[in-house]
């Protein structure tokens, strides 16, 4: 009996617990040697196991009909037809011309484009008024709106993203300037002629023109599309 009391003194004064038993939960930790991440060049979580993850972003695509193979002979406005180019966006404006003769050509490059997936969209603008019309036997997009006095643009193609700046020797960082395609290649002379080599040597090189819009006439006023998707 002594030294039965002398053990539970003992036992007492060292101050040790037991460890308690794990409370029971829904999950068991992973056993040695497993890992909760994926394995090297796995494309799903642990936690969403069956949503794979796109890793690289995909590339968008412009994907317009090509009309510029497209004859656009005429000997009268009948002969002409506007058409909108590009199939997957669709903003109901149709500005490109071409003869009447090639509709169906058109028609069958449109079905040969495929889907739309990776297709870069851009934002619609209000579409200009425009009818299609013979001028010196060639067809045209013949704007019905009456364009400012001062208009510095007719058509897309006058208009360009630029760099430069007329006085500012270094082109700019950023190029997000639309401006008209006469006022850039101004600009670029009067640079190329006012500054020396040696400032134009020591530009720091611009940054890639904006990918993520383009240039557009409107109502006379070159402005920037901005893409959508």
């Amino acid at each position: 009996m002594r030294s039965l009391c002398i053990a539970l003194v003992l036992a007492a004064c060292s101050g040790k617990k037991a460890d308690p038993a794990p409370e029971a939960t829904g999950s068991q930790p992973p056993p040695s040697g497993s890992s909760l991440t994926p394995p090297s060049g796995s494309s799903r979580t642990p936690i969403d196991a069956d949503r794979p993850i796109d890793a690289s972003p995909r590339a968008r695509v412009e994907r317009d009909v090509d009309t510029s193979g497209f004859s656009r002979a005429c000997k009268a406005d009948a002969d002409c037809r506007l058409v909108e180019t590009a199939p997957c966006n669709r903003c109901g404006c149709a500005t490109t011309p071409i003869a009447a003769s090639e509709e169906p050509r058109f028609k069958a490059a449109i079905a040969e484009l495929g889907d739309c997936e990776a297709v870069q969209i851009w934002g619609c603008f209000e579409c200009e008024k425009l009818a299609p019309a013979c001028e010196a036997g060639q067809c045209i997009a013949k704007s019905l709106e009456a364009l400012p006095p001062d208009a510095e643009c007719h058509a897309d193609a006058d208009c360009v993203i630029s760099c430069a700046r007329q006085g500012e020797c270094c082109p700019m960082l950023g190029c997000e300037d639309v401006v008209p395609k006469a006022k850039a290649d101004e600009a670029l002379a009067y640079n190329a002629e006012h500054c020396s080599a040696e400032q134009l040597a020591a530009c720091p090189p611009p940054r890639a023109k904006a990918d993520y819009m383009r240039p557009r006439c409107f109502r006379g006023r070159c402005v920037g599309q901005y893409r959508k998707r």
